[in-house]
């Protein structure tokens, strides 16, 4: 009924691990290297997983058809060899790939990789509004917690700030605002979908312990030296009682 899981990085760590996951028992762990075990993936989980991406390609073909002016993405053709970044009209009008004969039409999520932070985050949609990227982060909940929603998750508003902060220092024209939208699963009257519009420019100082988080990722993938103790005083804590590291962290790596 399980499948174990683990937690995988390359040198970018994803911002949503960033989010999720100790900077230092990463870092010991890639040190020792080792891979850090997460909670099984239980079959129903799983299913749930499958749920969400079944939502997500149909908010894309749903954007392709309400919004395709709009709708911004990195567009390939079924053999992966045309792909160009844009919106979905000019996907239509694009020239067909000379080794499939086919438009580039499948859409893709684009990834951002900060070289000086070392991590990298790949965000769900954009939309071109006035020559600006506007980033979405999409969730998909079940009805119970769509109907009770009045504020967005604090970390998924964290999570859409990064991302918009990693466009900013590649030089990309942004709109002010960055959006998280929730699906409601079984919603089955009224409009299914609740957004959230965050002004990133002005919310930048709320993300500012993780770009220092990210610092010291990038510091320890560069020279070797373990981040430092955050979140737990002792071995005792109640998150270092269940970290798989707690004796490297605080014993062989003190």
């Amino acid at each position: 009924n399980r499948v174990p899981e683990y937690f995988r990085h390359d040198t970018h760590l994803h911002v949503s691990d960033l989010l999720k996951e100790c900077v230092r028992k990463v870092a010991i762990a890639d040190a020792l290297d080792r891979v850090i075990l997460k909670d099984p993936l239980y079959f129903n989980i799983g299913l749930v997983f499958e749920q969400g991406r079944a939502i997500e390609r149909f908010l894309t073909d749903q954007m392709k058809a309400r919004l395709p002016n709009e709708l911004y993405g990195k567009w390939r053709c079924p053999c992966q060899h045309t792909e160009f970044l844009g919106v979905y009209a000019d996907a239509l009008d694009h020239d067909k790939c000379p080794r499939c004969d086919q438009l580039p039409l499948d859409y893709n999520e684009i990834e951002y990789k900060d070289d000086e932070y070392m991590i990298s985050g790949s965000v769900d949609f954009h939309l071109l509004r006035d020559g600006a990227l506007l980033p979405v982060e999409s969730k998909s909940i079940n009805s119970t917690k769509w109907k009770d929603l009045i504020k967005p998750d604090p970390n998924h508003v964290l999570q859409v700030l990064t991302y918009w902060h990693l466009m900013e220092r590649k030089g990309l024209p942004l709109h002010d605002l960055a959006l998280i939208a929730y699906t409601g699963k079984d919603v089955y009257r009224g409009f299914p979908i609740k957004e959230y519009p965050q002004h990133a420019s002005r919310s930048m100082s709320r993300i500012e312990h993780l770009v220092e988080e990210a610092k010291e990722w990038a510091e320890f993938r560069n020279s070797g030296e373990i981040p430092p103790r955050r979140c737990c005083t002792s071995g005792r804590s109640p998150k270092a009682r269940k970290c798989q590291f707690v004796h490297e962290c605080f014993h062989d790596f003190e």
